[in-house]
């Protein structure tokens, strides 16, 4: 995933590698298969209607 190209201060920003998901997310939903960015933002979503608050504290957004 390229978020940006566009040097900064004459620096380019390379963005390789991606993003991950949290072990516990995945187990706490049963582990779904996640290939897409459309299925990481099922699973996200998924787990924050199932655990709305961490350490006491509401999830943004």
């Amino acid at each position: 995933m390229l978020l940006s190209y566009y040097a900064v201060d004459q620096e380019y920003f390379d963005a390789g590698g991606g993003f991950g998901i949290q072990h516990r997310v995945l187990k706490g939903l049963g582990y779904p298969a996640v290939r897409t960015l459309q299925d990481s933002e099922n699973v996200l979503k998924a787990y924050k209607e199932k655990h709305p608050t961490i350490d006491g504290q509401q999830l943004s957004r």
